[in-house]
């Protein structure tokens, strides 16, 4: 078995980080909305990148078959691979373009283990999405007394935790936030040293 280590290791990093892909695209056929291949490569660029993963996609043709080899790929050198087959529902380039588009999306998301928000799915069970709970006035404050003792730019900060505001961190992202000025003041005290 090929040793796969530290790809595995930065690929469950890279995971902890990823949101789901959003579902931007209206398939007016079925009335249902999709993530396309760009949202797919929006929400793992950044993750799959700070972790040390790249991948290319491969479109192959052998004996009138095309295919789409998707390759994920560590820094290390280490890397995995799948293929999937792209089917065309016609036999012109349209149909092929689509379906090659379609392997791309499918096989890359279930490389990095991706899955987009699903919405349709939540409606047809009567779940109702829930919102969001936003972190409150105490905890902003204390954000932002630790972003300031460190002498971090705010703007920075909120790019880390990708978020435009500290008023759309919600509290499931607080403790992360916590961890990560505390992390980055033991390093100035270390330096310090």
């Amino acid at each position: 078995m090929e040793v796969i280590n530290e790809l595995a290791e930065a690929l469950s990093k890279a995971q902890g980080e990823m949101e789901n892909a959003v579902k931007d695209s209206t398939n007016p056929f079925f009335k249902s909305h999709y993530a396309d291949l760009a949202s797919v490569i929006l929400a793992i660029k950044i993750p799959l990148s700070k972790n040390g993963l790249s991948y290319v996609q491969l479109v192959k043709t052998d004996n009138g078959i095309t295919s789409v080899e998707t390759i994920l790929m560590h820094r290390s050198g280490q890397s995995i691979s799948a293929s999937m087959i792209a089917k065309p529902a016609k036999d012109d380039m349209q149909s092929l373009g689509s379906a090659i588009t379609y392997a791309r999306r499918y096989s890359l998301q279930a490389m990095v283990g991706l899955s987009a928000e699903d919405d349709d799915g939540e409606k047809a069970i009567g779940r109702i999405a829930l919102k969001p709970e936003y972190i409150d006035d105490k905890q902003k404050s204390n954000l932002v007394d630790g972003i300031t003792d460190l002498g971090i730019p705010i703007t920075r900060f909120l790019e880390y935790m990708k978020i435009n505001s500290l008023d759309t961190m919600t509290k499931a992202d607080y403790p992360k936030a916590i961890v990560a000025l505390e992390a980055k003041k033991k390093a100035k005290e270390a330096e310090a040293k």
